[in-house]
């Protein structure tokens, strides 16, 4: 059932009338964060993780990456690309 325009123009004032799904104008975005993360992707979750939160995504994988490696983070120089043995 359509909404009366004089009733909608009380709601919404001059604001811009959105028809259809507000996510349909959304950029898609997937493929350029799987570019920017592509060195620590594991599984596909890892691009959804880090969409929702950049940061704290990025120092997981770190120190998943670490861990795996058997690197202590405390201890890595990552200036001068320094791990002590």
């Amino acid at each position: 059932m359509p909404i009366d325009p004089a009733f909608q123009k009380k709601i919404c004032g001059d604001m811009e009338i959105i028809h259809g799904r507000p996510a349909d104008r959304l950029e898609p975005e997937l493929d350029k964060l799987r570019g920017e993360i592509a060195e620590w992707i594991e599984q596909e979750e890892d691009v959804l993780s880090y969409a929702q939160f950049p940061k704290v995504a990025l120092d997981f994988f770190e120190k998943r990456r670490n861990a795996k490696a058997g690197i202590n983070g405390c201890l890595l120089d990552k200036e001068n690309k320094i791990h002590p043995v």
